[in-house]
């Protein structure tokens, strides 16, 4: 059995597998590399480029806001009140089902 003789959802299925075993790998060569220290060389290197020889290490000011804005929608107030949203509108709409 080869994968040229296997029907369309086994074929994407093996490509989806395959693609996860892919990144597993590189997940699993990038911390072994960062565990090792090995990385550390990098690290300073963009935080040197985003700091812009700024007082502050990890970027200017406007770049540290807008990754504490885009933290704080993953916040639990945040996903509750999209969560209750969604609820009420699958509500009014009468598709309790969904």
């Amino acid at each position: 059995m080869d994968i040229y003789s296997l029907s369309g959802p086994r074929r994407r299925l093996l490509a989806a597998a395959f693609i996860a075993a892919l990144l597993l790998g590189a997940f699993g060569l990038i911390a072994d590399e960062m565990r090792e220290g090995e990385t550390a060389a990098f690290v300073q290197a963009v935080a040197r480029w985003f700091g812009g020889g700024g007082a502050s290490p990890w970027g200017p000011g406007w770049l540290q806001e807008a990754g504490r804005d885009v933290t704080a929608l993953g916040s639990l107030t945040i996903l509750a009140l999209i969560a209750t949203l969604a609820v009420a509108y699958l509500l009014l709409n009468r598709q309790r089902h969904a």
